[in-house]
């Protein structure tokens, strides 16, 4: 906890699990907090995922929530994550880049303090940009008792269908 209350905006990010077998799914979750106004839309740069196949979740709806005494937007973005090979991970950093509000600040001293009394209501662009931490993974093989023969990784029961939208058609 800082000594003067939270920051105005930040950004958390975590996996559901820690520990997974070799092609399981982990769902990485990133929350962008911000409880000042936000200058247009904050752009989303995701981490580096190397080894692993990743597919971008429907975002969860935009919410509230108090945090030591302070009330923050939260916008969520959900990545399910399936790592290819056993040994250890990372979910790289990910990055937020926002545009907020900055209040010009009046000088009583300075010699121009009427155009900068006046100037006081306006706001200027600051730009912040905010990175997660990375998030280490620890990926097990497939266990090796009880696999079948010919066992190729998949895990599941599949069922596959094919159908042509047409049965004739012409050459070229």
């Amino acid at each position: 906890r800082r000594a003067n209350g939270p920051p105005p905006l930040f950004v958390t990010a975590d996996t559901d699990k820690k520990s997974v077998y070799a092609n399981e799914q982990v769902v990485y979750s990133v929350k962008f907090h911000y409880a000042i106004p936000l200058l247009g839309n904050a752009e989303w740069t995701p981490p580096d995922t190397t080894g692993m196949l990743s597919e971008d979740l429907p975002p969860s709806p935009a919410r509230t929530a108090g945090i030591e005494g302070r009330n923050y937007n939260v916008s969520e973005v959900k990545i399910a994550l399936f790592p290819l090979t056993a040994g250890p991970k990372t979910v790289g950093a990910g990055t937020i880049r926002c545009q907020v509000q900055k209040g010009v600040d009046v000088d009583p001293f300075a010699g121009d303090f009427f155009r900068q009394f006046f100037a006081a209501g306006l706001t200027m662009a600051e730009p912040v940009t905010l990175q997660t931490k990375p998030v280490p993974l620890t990926v097990r093989p497939l266990p090796e008792a009880g696999k079948p023969a010919g066992f190729g990784g998949a895990v599941g029961r599949f069922r596959v269908k094919a159908d042509l939208d047409k049965a004739t058609v012409k050459a070229g």
